[in-house]
């Protein structure tokens, strides 16, 4: 992200309370393979989505499948 990282991304949504209000999927693509990075995102910000690069079709679908069945 050319202007903040996904951690600054997630500190900063966190403070906005209007928005916790309205149902937000976040999704983390990531490289990294870190247990720590997987708990740093749920303390910011509570329970992410986390995946690993490369994204895939799969990956896709199966994102779409969960968290917005009506689309499909």
């Amino acid at each position: 992200m050319p202007v903040m990282d996904g951690w600054q991304f997630l500190e900063e949504f966190n403070k906005h309370e209007d928005l916790k209000k309205v149902i937000t999927v976040i999704i983390m693509l990531t490289t990294s393979v870190n247990p720590a990075d997987v708990a740093k995102t749920e303390k910011i910000f509570g329970k992410a989505h986390y995946h690993y690069k490369p994204l895939t079709l799969e990956m896709i679908n199966e994102i779409i499948t969960e968290h917005f069945p009506e689309n499909l």
